[in-house]
């Protein structure tokens, strides 16, 4: 559901990372950081700056999908 909301206004970023939290939820972390990554300033070079975007819950959500999925090693990084 708000992955279809995000498609109506793709510019909106809060719809997106409304979208990124639950594909987090989710376990889908390939498919949160393509979405997260579009509003980076270093789109180009494929790099989050989730520091720059005062984000950082995603960090603590992207880490504890890594620990349900049982890779530790993500999960800490």
């Amino acid at each position: 559901m708000t992955e279809e909301a995000r498609n109506l206004d793709l510019a909106d970023r809060y719809l997106n990372a409304h979208s990124s939290k639950y594909l987090l939820k989710a376990n889908k972390i390939r498919e949160s950081y393509d979405n997260m990554i579009l509003f980076s300033k270093d789109q180009d070079e494929n790099k989050l700056n989730i520091h720059e975007m005062a984000t950082m819950w995603f960090e603590h959500h992207c880490g504890m999908a890594h620990l349900r999925l049982g890779d530790h090693r993500n999960a800490l990084k």
